[in-house]
């Protein structure tokens, strides 16, 4: 794939690597930060979630210093923000969170203010990097792939480079350099860029005479591509004496206790909704889980996922299974994303899974949640609901929990006072299947569509039908 850089062009967000004119003119010129993304400045002290890459052709130590260079690239910040202060040094405090492929199965992302992964390539040009602003959260993509000049021609006076994606990966301290320029972004500023291209190129070539970390093209050279005074006093510009605040206020982590399922070599596959919405101008990532049996568990060996999609053609990845023998792969969903049902399967040491789907569609064919049925008498006054709650129900809703372990669950919140539900004269139920409008509900519920009374009626029912016994 193949993209071409012009240095005349100015890159809002990408980071173009180097072009250079055929010749150099002596100007006076005019440089400054360009647009700047001060609207989006951190409220608090920033926690940085960094994704460790799932890469099978890469050993783990390389996998290890890439990771470590992206946080010395981040970190960077914060050290050279406190060397300019005499006091109150910790008020540009930066907390760099790394999450495992283990951790990424059920990990949270509510408190991440910046999220970094590391990608194989930038399907839309030949970048090394970019940020963007979205769902409230800085969103940082790292190129892992090496990039190579495939031409160069002249038109006038300047001159064209062409460059394409090589097989290599990319050295670690490159993308600790590309960490660096990209989270200057997510602080809240633009490229610095002057109004000669002449000199812009100059700075690309020469690292030296680069007067901004900030600057259109990153340096590969990792002893000069260093933050520069400009830009320290430009953040501290920004944010003011109280730099980047306080601490944030974070909550724990909960994880789901599934019961062991048998399918074949699999315990488990699964996604955690089964539809899925796609929005104009919006990205995010679903995540497909799963975990291997101990017996079919091989160190080192990958699953192979084929992805059926809904125009008919299969793509197939490898994904490793960690030591706790779970594995986790994304699909990013964009505007782009086909519409329609897609089909999951894995393949493991000989073993087959069985097969999940799920559905992405337009925003605009999100149903409109139905009340549920009446039931009386009201409940009593409901206390807050806890937040971990949501994530058991979505899971039960979606048949990755079994009705017992449901149950089970809010029978204790009950007995607890977590929830409190009127005990009326019981009704005779002619099953212990919970009814389709119950989990629906559920659904509705934990997607934040009706509120915390309409899903403590359905608990009610549950109660007073007897499939929930209350001690």
């Amino acid at each position: 794939m193949r993209f071409i850089i012009i240095i005349a062009i100015a890159f809002v967000l990408l980071i173009p690597l180097f072009a250079i004119p055929t010749f150099q003119q002596e100007a006076f010129a005019k440089a400054d930060y360009g647009l700047s993304y001060s609207q989006h400045k951190f409220s608090n002290q920033p926690i940085v979630c960094i994704y460790e890459p799932n890469v099978p052709n890469a050993r783990d130590v390389i996998v290890e210093s890439w990771i470590k260079e992206t946080v010395l690239g981040v970190e960077s910040w914060q050290h050279d923000l406190a060397a300019s202060e005499y006091n109150l040094k910790d008020r540009w405090n930066i907390h760099t969170q790394v999450i495992s492929l283990e951790d990424q199965v059920f990990f949270d992302n509510k408190d991440c203010d910046v999220e970094i992964r590391f990608v194989k390539l930038d399907p839309n040009y030949t970048a090394a990097g970019w940020h963007i602003f979205q769902n409230g959260k800085s969103q940082i993509s790292l190129v892992y792939t090496e990039t190579e000049v495939c031409r160069t021609w002249i038109e006038g006076n300047i001159r064209y480079t062409e460059w394409c994606y090589k097989d290599d990966l990319v050295r670690s301290k490159a993308l600790g350099n590309t960490a660096t320029h990209e989270f200057g972004h997510a602080i809240s500023l633009g490229h610095y860029t002057s109004d000669n291209p002449y000199e812009n190129a100059e700075w690309s070539s020469d690292p030296v005479r680069s007067p901004s970390v900030m600057t259109e093209a990153v340096h590969y050279n990792e002893e000069k591509n260093k933050i520069r005074p400009i830009d320290i006093n430009k953040v501290k510009e920004i944010y003011g004496g109280e730099g980047f605040g306080e601490p944030k206020q974070t909550t724990p982590q909960n994880s789901p206790v599934f019961e062991s399922k048998t399918l074949g070599g699999f315990e488990s596959l699964f996604t955690l909704e089964s539809t899925y919405y796609k929005e104009p101008g919006n990205t995010y990532y679903l995540t497909i889980s799963g975990k291997v049996t101990e017996k079919a568990y091989s160190k080192g060996q990958n699953i192979l996922l084929t992805t059926t999609f809904p125009d008919g053609h299969d793509e197939e990845q490898k994904v490793l299974a960690v030591g706790s023998r779970n594995f986790a792969t994304q699909m990013r969903v964009d505007s782009s994303a086909e519409t329609g049902k897609y089909t999951i399967s894995a393949r493991y040491m000989g073993y087959d899974s069985e097969t999940i789907t799920f559905s992405i569609l337009d925003a605009s064919e999100k149903p409109i949640p139905k009340a549920i049925p009446k039931v009386t008498p009201e409940p009593k006054e409901i206390k807050s609901l806890p937040t971990w709650l949501k994530n058991n129900v979505k899971w039960w809703s979606q048949g990755s929990i079994d009705d017992q372990s449901f149950t089970q669950g809010i029978e204790y919140l009950i007995s607890d006072g977590i929830i409190n539900v009127p005990i009326t004269e019981k009704t005779v139920s002619q099953t212990d299947e919970i009814p389709l409008w119950v989990r629906t509900n559920a659904n509705w519920w934990a997607e934040g569509m009706i509120t915390d009374s309409d899903f403590v009626k359905g608990i009610e029912y549950l109660v007073n039908s007897g499939i929930i016994q209350v001690k």
